[in-house]
């Protein structure tokens, strides 16, 4: 038996995520910057989860027909 492992950059620029927003796509956003980025930030992305990082972790309540995107510092 052999396996195959394929490598995939899961990867998304800004402009991708800013469109599917503006497109009204269904999506997730989790907000996984460091403590200090994130507390000492004048901007945030409306309706973001906010994630500690040591704890993302893939949460099975997340929908699954939508994209999640995690951004971080």
């Amino acid at each position: 038996m052999s396996i195959t492992i394929v490598e995939q950059d899961l990867r998304i620029s800004p402009a991708e995520v800013k469109k599917h927003i503006q497109d009204r796509q269904p999506i997730t956003i989790l907000d996984a910057r460091s403590d200090n980025a994130y507390y000492e930030a004048d901007k945030r992305i409306r309706g973001d989860i906010r994630i500690e990082p040591q704890h993302l972790a893939i949460d099975p309540a997340w929908p699954k027909e939508q994209l999640t995107v995690a951004y971080c510092t």
